[in-house]
């Protein structure tokens, strides 16, 4: 179950929703990207914070969802994610960074396609089939083994200035 709008994000807004899964169920948010490069190298980033759950996990597959491109679980001690666990398929796997002091963390990580042009990002709030949530908002996904900042965006692509680092 999603209940949207549970709690302030990282911009400031009341926009994080809370994913529940269900109690006997393998639940999880599922999202197709197609038009993708096959081969290429893609980092997948979403901001993340404590709910019930004791472990969460993110999986890519292929759009059919019947072949596993990259898979990470992470527990959730003391309501902090991380680090990363039974990790398969990354080129840099998930990691974790605390966003200022409100228990919101950014993970990001990267994978190739492998010869897929279409992938399935599922994220399961629980992975022990129990009615445990977590929090989620703003999931991102880019060409290249690295995350750039966050780029707020509805039904259309949309673009800002560049990163600047020093």
């Amino acid at each position: 179950t999603v209940t949207p709008n549970t709690d302030v994000a990282p911009d400031g807004t009341t926009t994080m929703d809370t994913l529940t899964a269900t109690n006997a169920v393998t639940s999880y948010i599922q999202q197709i990207v197609t038009g993708l490069t096959a081969g290429a190298i893609y980092d997948v980033s979403f901001f993340i914070k404590a709910g019930s759950s004791a472990v969460s996990n993110i999986t890519i597959f292929d759009s059919s969802i019947s072949t596993t491109i990259a898979n990470a679980n992470w527990s959730w001690a003391g309501g902090i994610p991380g680090p990363a666990s039974s990790t398969t398929g990354w080129n840099t796997v998930p990691v974790f960074t605390q966003v200022g002091t409100t228990g919101i963390y950014l993970v990001s990580g990267s994978f190739a396609t492998g010869t897929f042009q279409s992938i399935g990002i599922l994220i399961y709030p629980a992975t022990l089939n129990t009615a445990d949530s977590m929090k989620l908002w703003g999931i991102d996904l880019e060409t290249g083994p690295v995350a750039t900042s966050y780029i707020p965006t509805t039904s259309a692509p949309a673009t800002r200035a560049a990163d600047i680092l020093s």
